[in-house]
């Protein structure tokens, strides 16, 4: 499915789906009832990553933590509060990686705008 394959780096880099949203029922018809619904919840997990990586691409360390912090879910918090929190983490893994591995290439990548060096 075309989706599955473009829509994370197409999130990451724009903060938004290339397309209309794949439903669960697509990915029922195209890989069949048993695989179908974990490629869906993958699918939505690696959109939720590239999403979140967007809206934080640019924030320093601290707003990343700040914003971390500010959303950790508390005790009895759902199981859709603690899965958007992972996805939050797993964005900010990325962008500190990045960060970490060549800080002046990710500071001139967010600069000009160019958000495909970041993830190097």
């Amino acid at each position: 499915m075309l989706a599955e394959q473009n829509a994370p780096a197409v999130s990451a880099a724009t903060g938004k789906c290339p397309e209309e949203d794949p439903t669960a029922q697509d990915f029922v018809q195209v890989y069949g009832a048993d695989l179908g619904p974990e490629r869906f919840k993958l699918f939505r997990i690696n959109t939720g990553i590239g999403k979140a990586y967007s809206d934080m691409h640019a924030a320093s360390n601290q707003a990343i933590r700040a914003e971390l912090l500010h959303s950790r879910p508390g005790p009895g918090s759902s199981l859709e509060a603690r899965d958007r929190y992972d996805i939050k983490v797993a964005a900010a893994q990325l962008i500190m990686a990045a960060r970490a591995a060549d800080p002046v290439a990710y500071a001139s990548a967010v600069i000009r705008g160019d958000r495909s060096e970041e993830r190097r």
